[in-house]
Protein backbone atom coordinates (compact mmCIF):
# COMPACT_ATOMS: atom_id res chain seq x y z
CA UNK A 1 0.00 0.00 0.00
CA UNK A 2 1.48 3.38 -1.01
CA UNK A 3 2.38 6.08 1.52
CA UNK A 4 -0.01 8.51 -0.18
CA UNK A 5 -2.97 6.13 0.13
CA UNK A 6 -2.16 5.43 3.79
CA UNK A 7 -2.09 9.18 4.42
CA UNK A 8 -5.44 9.70 2.67
CA UNK A 9 -7.06 6.96 4.78
CA UNK A 10 -5.55 8.51 7.90
CA UNK A 11 -6.91 11.92 6.92
CA UNK A 12 -10.35 10.51 6.23
CA UNK A 13 -10.48 8.81 9.61
CA UNK A 14 -9.31 11.95 11.36
CA UNK A 15 -11.76 14.22 9.58
CA UNK A 16 -14.67 11.91 10.34
CA UNK A 17 -13.70 12.04 14.02
CA UNK A 18 -13.73 15.86 14.20
CA UNK A 19 -16.75 17.24 16.11
CA UNK A 20 -19.36 19.04 14.01
CA UNK A 21 -19.43 22.83 14.13
CA UNK A 22 -22.57 24.92 14.05
CA UNK A 23 -21.39 27.06 11.14
CA UNK A 24 -21.60 25.65 7.63
CA UNK A 25 -18.66 26.74 5.45
CA UNK A 26 -19.41 27.17 1.76
CA UNK A 27 -17.18 27.55 -1.26
CA UNK A 28 -16.93 31.13 -2.57
CA UNK A 29 -19.30 31.82 -5.45
CA UNK A 30 -20.91 28.41 -4.83
CA UNK A 31 -18.42 26.59 -7.06
CA UNK A 32 -18.79 22.83 -7.56
CA UNK A 33 -16.01 20.21 -7.33
CA UNK A 34 -15.76 19.88 -11.13
CA UNK A 35 -15.41 23.63 -11.68
CA UNK A 36 -11.62 23.86 -11.86
CA UNK A 37 -9.97 26.92 -13.37
CA UNK A 38 -6.50 26.22 -14.76
CA UNK A 39 -4.07 29.13 -15.09
CA UNK A 40 -1.24 29.69 -17.57
CA UNK A 41 1.35 29.48 -14.79
CA UNK A 42 0.34 25.89 -13.99
CA UNK A 43 -1.70 26.77 -10.91
CA UNK A 44 -5.42 26.10 -10.54
CA UNK A 45 -8.36 27.54 -8.65
CA UNK A 46 -10.85 25.25 -6.90
CA UNK A 47 -13.71 26.40 -4.64
CA UNK A 48 -12.44 29.95 -5.14
CA UNK A 49 -8.95 29.16 -3.77
CA UNK A 50 -5.78 29.06 -5.89
CA UNK A 51 -3.50 26.17 -5.02
CA UNK A 52 0.06 27.34 -4.56
CA UNK A 53 -1.04 30.95 -3.92
CA UNK A 54 -3.99 31.28 -1.52
CA UNK A 55 -2.83 31.07 2.11
CA UNK A 56 -4.47 29.23 4.98
CA UNK A 57 -5.21 32.61 6.57
CA UNK A 58 -7.10 33.69 3.45
CA UNK A 59 -9.11 30.46 3.49
CA UNK A 60 -10.02 31.06 7.11
CA UNK A 61 -11.12 34.61 6.38
CA UNK A 62 -13.37 33.30 3.62
CA UNK A 63 -14.80 30.23 5.36
CA UNK A 64 -14.79 31.38 8.97
CA UNK A 65 -13.55 29.94 12.22
CA UNK A 66 -15.23 26.53 12.05
CA UNK A 67 -11.98 24.66 11.52
CA UNK A 68 -9.36 22.43 13.06
CA UNK A 69 -5.66 23.14 12.53
CA UNK A 70 -3.20 20.38 13.34
CA UNK A 71 0.13 18.82 12.52
CA UNK A 72 -0.15 15.22 11.33
CA UNK A 73 2.68 12.74 11.58
CA UNK A 74 2.80 9.22 10.14
CA UNK A 75 5.08 6.31 10.96
CA UNK A 76 6.72 6.89 7.57
CA UNK A 77 7.67 10.45 8.49
CA UNK A 78 5.17 12.10 6.12
CA UNK A 79 4.49 15.08 8.40
CA UNK A 80 2.13 17.83 7.28
CA UNK A 81 0.29 20.88 8.58
CA UNK A 82 -3.40 20.66 7.76
CA UNK A 83 -6.65 22.52 8.28
CA UNK A 84 -10.03 20.74 8.42
CA UNK A 85 -13.62 21.78 7.90
CA UNK A 86 -16.03 19.04 8.96
CA UNK A 87 -18.97 20.92 7.37
CA UNK A 88 -18.26 22.32 3.91
CA UNK A 89 -20.55 22.89 0.95
CA UNK A 90 -19.28 22.98 -2.64
CA UNK A 91 -22.16 24.32 -4.69
CA UNK A 92 -24.96 22.19 -3.26
CA UNK A 93 -22.73 19.24 -2.36
CA UNK A 94 -21.95 18.82 1.32
CA UNK A 95 -18.81 17.16 2.55
CA UNK A 96 -15.57 17.59 4.44
CA UNK A 97 -12.58 19.65 3.37
CA UNK A 98 -8.91 18.99 4.14
CA UNK A 99 -6.37 21.70 3.32
CA UNK A 100 -2.64 20.90 3.36
CA UNK A 101 -0.13 23.73 3.76
CA UNK A 102 2.90 24.14 1.51
CA UNK A 103 5.78 24.17 3.99
CA UNK A 104 9.39 23.01 3.73
CA UNK A 105 10.18 19.70 5.41
CA UNK A 106 12.67 21.29 7.82
CA UNK A 107 10.08 23.88 8.89
CA UNK A 108 7.50 21.17 9.60
CA UNK A 109 10.12 19.13 11.44
CA UNK A 110 10.89 22.07 13.73
CA UNK A 111 7.17 22.59 14.32
CA UNK A 112 6.83 18.92 15.17
CA UNK A 113 9.46 19.23 17.90
CA UNK A 114 7.45 22.00 19.56
CA UNK A 115 4.01 20.47 19.03
CA UNK A 116 1.97 18.67 21.67
CA UNK A 117 0.28 15.33 21.01
CA UNK A 118 -3.47 15.82 20.77
CA UNK A 119 -6.40 13.65 19.71
CA UNK A 120 -4.49 10.53 18.74
CA UNK A 121 -1.10 9.02 18.11
CA UNK A 122 -0.58 10.92 14.85
CA UNK A 123 -2.19 14.26 15.66
CA UNK A 124 -0.40 17.19 17.29
CA UNK A 125 -1.48 20.63 18.44
CA UNK A 126 0.92 23.23 17.14
CA UNK A 127 2.80 25.63 19.38
CA UNK A 128 1.31 29.12 19.37
CA UNK A 129 4.59 30.56 18.05
CA UNK A 130 4.21 28.45 14.90
CA UNK A 131 0.64 29.42 14.08
CA UNK A 132 1.48 32.65 12.19
CA UNK A 133 3.94 30.76 9.97
CA UNK A 134 1.42 28.02 9.24
CA UNK A 135 -1.40 30.42 8.45
CA UNK A 136 0.72 32.38 5.97
CA UNK A 137 1.66 29.21 4.06
CA UNK A 138 -0.01 28.70 0.67
CA UNK A 139 -2.24 25.73 -0.09
CA UNK A 140 -0.40 22.64 -1.29
CA UNK A 141 -3.41 20.36 -1.78
CA UNK A 142 -7.16 20.40 -1.21
CA UNK A 143 -9.05 17.21 -0.43
CA UNK A 144 -12.84 17.16 -0.62
CA UNK A 145 -14.77 14.18 0.75
CA UNK A 146 -18.41 14.46 -0.40
CA UNK A 147 -21.17 12.95 1.68
CA UNK A 148 -23.05 11.87 -1.44
CA UNK A 149 -21.91 8.65 -3.12
CA UNK A 150 -20.59 8.82 -6.67
CA UNK A 151 -20.37 6.22 -9.41
CA UNK A 152 -18.47 6.05 -12.69
CA UNK A 153 -21.36 7.49 -14.72
CA UNK A 154 -21.61 10.55 -12.49
CA UNK A 155 -17.84 11.04 -12.54
CA UNK A 156 -17.69 10.99 -16.34
CA UNK A 157 -20.76 13.20 -16.65
CA UNK A 158 -19.39 15.88 -14.32
CA UNK A 159 -15.61 15.63 -14.70
CA UNK A 160 -15.31 14.14 -18.19
CA UNK A 161 -13.29 11.13 -19.27
CA UNK A 162 -10.27 10.56 -17.08
CA UNK A 163 -6.85 10.74 -18.68
CA UNK A 164 -5.95 7.56 -16.80
CA UNK A 165 -7.65 5.13 -14.44
CA UNK A 166 -5.59 3.14 -11.96
CA UNK A 167 -7.41 0.43 -10.03
CA UNK A 168 -6.10 -0.91 -6.75
CA UNK A 169 -8.67 -3.69 -6.72
CA UNK A 170 -12.28 -4.26 -7.75
CA UNK A 171 -13.49 -1.69 -5.22
CA UNK A 172 -11.01 1.20 -5.36
CA UNK A 173 -9.96 3.18 -8.46
CA UNK A 174 -8.08 6.43 -9.08
CA UNK A 175 -9.50 8.61 -11.85
CA UNK A 176 -6.64 10.90 -12.86
CA UNK A 177 -7.05 14.32 -14.49
CA UNK A 178 -3.50 15.74 -14.75
CA UNK A 179 -4.50 18.81 -16.76
CA UNK A 180 -6.87 19.82 -13.95
CA UNK A 181 -4.65 18.58 -11.12
CA UNK A 182 -7.22 16.10 -9.78
CA UNK A 183 -7.02 12.57 -8.43
CA UNK A 184 -10.59 11.36 -7.86
CA UNK A 185 -10.71 8.15 -5.85
CA UNK A 186 -13.84 6.07 -6.45
CA UNK A 187 -14.56 3.75 -3.53
CA UNK A 188 -17.44 1.35 -4.12
CA UNK A 189 -17.66 0.52 -0.42
CA UNK A 190 -16.81 3.87 1.15
CA UNK A 191 -16.60 7.59 0.59
CA UNK A 192 -15.12 9.07 -2.55
CA UNK A 193 -12.09 11.35 -2.19
CA UNK A 194 -11.20 14.24 -4.51
CA UNK A 195 -7.64 15.41 -4.12
CA UNK A 196 -6.59 18.60 -5.92
CA UNK A 197 -3.09 19.92 -6.57
CA UNK A 198 -1.73 22.56 -8.94
CA UNK A 199 -1.51 20.88 -12.39
CA UNK A 200 2.18 21.72 -12.65
CA UNK A 201 2.75 19.58 -9.53
CA UNK A 202 0.49 16.67 -10.54
CA UNK A 203 3.44 14.26 -10.71
CA UNK A 204 3.56 14.43 -6.91
CA UNK A 205 0.10 12.82 -6.80
CA UNK A 206 0.81 10.37 -9.61
CA UNK A 207 4.18 9.09 -8.36
CA UNK A 208 2.86 7.09 -5.34
CA UNK A 209 0.54 5.21 -7.69
CA UNK A 210 3.36 3.80 -9.82
CA UNK A 211 3.33 0.52 -7.89
CA UNK A 212 -0.39 -0.03 -8.49
CA UNK A 213 -1.15 -2.21 -11.56
CA UNK A 214 -3.04 -0.29 -14.24
CA UNK A 215 -6.37 -2.06 -14.92
CA UNK A 216 -7.83 0.52 -17.28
Amino acid sequence: MSKKFILIILLLGLVLSIPFWSRQASSPMGSYPWQIEVHEDGLSTVFGFTLGRTTLAEVRRELGEGLKLALLSTDKGDDSVEMYYSHFTAGRISGRLVIVAELAADVISAMRQRAIRSGGAHTFRMHSDDLPVAMQAPIKTLTFIPLVDLDEDIIIQRFGQAHEIISRNDKLSHYLYPQQGLDLILDKEGKEVMQYIAPRDFAKLRAPLETIPDKQ
